[in-house]
């Protein structure tokens, strides 16, 4: 029992570190570059924090280096509240919102 667990366990590890090495040889090139992501958020937000979630997941890993703009397309007060505390103490990360006719003269 001890073996096969044991077993299970280099085979995962051995699975990560091909995984670590893959990541570095597809991404090597794009590290440095200049990378910008746009996100649209609408309503209360939900989909827009759970993209967020998932980019910080990859910058986290460093996998990811990018500036990170979210539009306010239409956002409720409630939903613009939320995702201001998403991007709290994140640099990388901006929400705009979007400029009228009237605004941009």
């Amino acid at each position: 029992m001890l073996t096969a667990l044991l077993a299970l366990g280099a085979a995962f590890g051995l699975c990560c570190l091909v995984w670590m090495i893959y990541g570095w040889l597809v991404l090597s090139g794009a590290r440095g570059s200049d990378v910008s992501v746009r996100l649209s958020a609408v309503g209360d937000g939900s989909e827009a924090e759970a993209a967020l979630r998932a980019l910080g997941w990859l910058s986290a890993d460093r996998l990811l280096d990018a500036r990170i703009e979210v539009t306010d397309d239409g956002l409720t007060e409630e939903g613009r509240a939320c995702l201001l505390r998403a991007v709290r103490g994140k640099p990388h990360i901006t929400i705009r919102t979007p400029q009228t006719d009237s605004e941009r003269r």
